[in-house]
């Protein structure tokens, strides 16, 4: 199989008890996003944040636990996202933003009343810490697309961004188109 040279955001629905607690705050079945490649000497590989803050991992090993929901790529002609990534590279084995994760409650809770607010757990973890940066999976995947070039949802702080609403606006933006994910019988394949 020839090479794929693109770099693609991608959602996934866990089944563990965190991804669950997700899938009740968010009300969507999405509770994780995350960048996938096909690396020429590695093959499939994932990048995002988790619970051992943002890493890499196989695509073989990643697809055990998750079942894949979306992935997309920018249409052609558009600028790669391997922009936005080069330009956010130090932010690889970077560290989990649990309590912006905690925060993202608060969030959920406010926009199902009609209001947007900030994510008071990341602002209490980058005042606790204003050293490390510290993320989780859709704030990494949201700053990553926009240092691309990308308007992702408005204005709104990337730390105020949960995978699923990430998921539908990226599906419903012309600039970027859907793709099936690698089987993983390729996932091997250099």
């Amino acid at each position: 199989m020839p090479h794929d040279p693109h770099l693609y955001v991608s959602y996934s629905a866990g089944r563990d008890w965190l991804s669950r607690c997700i899938q009740i705050a968010t009300g969507r079945r999405v509770n994780h996003s995350f960048f996938i490649w096909q690396d020429e000497h590695l093959g499939w590989v994932t990048l995002g944040a988790n619970a051992n803050g943002v890493t890499l991992e196989t695509w073989q090993n990643f697809a055990k636990t998750r079942e894949v929901i979306a992935m997309f790529r920018p249409r052609d002609g558009m600028p790669s996202l391997w922009i936005g990534l080069d330009a956010l590279k130090n932010e690889i084995d970077e560290r989990y933003d649990y309590l912006g994760l905690g925060g993202m409650m608060w969030v959920e809770i406010q926009r199902a009343r009609g209001k947007n607010v900030d994510n008071p757990g990341s602002k209490i973890s980058e005042w606790f810490d204003p050293k490390h940066k510290k993320t989780f999976c859709s704030q990494l995947q949201a700053a990553v697309i926009r240092r691309t070039g990308y308007q992702l949802l408005g204005g709104r702080l990337a730390r105020t961004i949960d995978p699923g609403e990430e998921m539908h606006f990226i599906a419903g933006d012309g600039d970027f188109a859907q793709f099936p994910p690698p089987p993983l019988a390729e996932a091997s394949e250099g």
